[in-house]
């Protein structure tokens, strides 16, 4: 299994259980507010490992 479909898979399992888990303690607006709050935390962590990714593409156009 390719690491994009594994993260894929991961990562909507764990969207899908912060929104039950809102959603069953305070209705849909916190399902949907604890949703967006997670997503926009990950966004944050993952940001500053983007200067980590190469400036150019390589030569020969493998991945």
């Amino acid at each position: 299994m390719p690491v994009q479909q594994l993260g894929n898979a991961l990562g909507t399992a764990i969207v899908t259980t912060v929104y039950v888990g809102a959603v069953s303690s305070g209705g849909r607006l916190h399902g949907f507010l604890a949703t967006v709050g997670a997503i926009a935390a990950v966004l944050i962590l993952c940001l500053p490992f983007t200067w980590l990714l190469p400036r150019t593409a390589p030569a020969n156009g493998s991945h």
